[in-house]
């Protein structure tokens, strides 16, 4: 790779601090597209144990049920809470404003040494 010019080295830290901004906007529209997820989730768990009762099952079936559903539940809170904690790092956030931005694929991370595509 050669060596940034002088102006090139100016305007590193600019984007290196639009990435940050970019980044956290893109953890925030993700955090929120997984809690919208989540929520249904829990919503269609609830609606199959509803359903049972609609369909009539025998309550000693449902009661027999309900830790199912309560697992299947927590399981969906854990995926999500795990999904919530992990935030984009710079290459992908580049590479999902060069997406956004038309430019071709990779060219703000490859500028930023940190692209595997050459």
């Amino acid at each position: 790779m050669t060596p940034p010019n002088a102006s090139a080295s100016a305007k590193l830290p600019v984007l290196l601090d639009w990435l940050q901004r970019a980044a956290r906007r893109l953890a925030l529209q993700e955090r929120l597209r997984h809690t919208g997820r989540l929520f249904c989730a829990l919503l269609v768990v609830l609606v199959l144990y509803l359903a049972l009762g609609a369909l009539r099952v025998p309550q000693p079936v449902r009661a027999a049920l309900a830790p199912l559903f309560m697992i299947a539940a927590s399981a969906a809170v854990m995926l999500f809470v795990w999904r919530w904690v992990y935030a984009p790092d710079l290459r992908s956030v580049a590479t999902e404003a060069d997406l956004r931005g038309d430019l071709k694929s990779c060219a703000l991370a490859r500028r930023m040494s940190r692209c595997s595509k050459h």
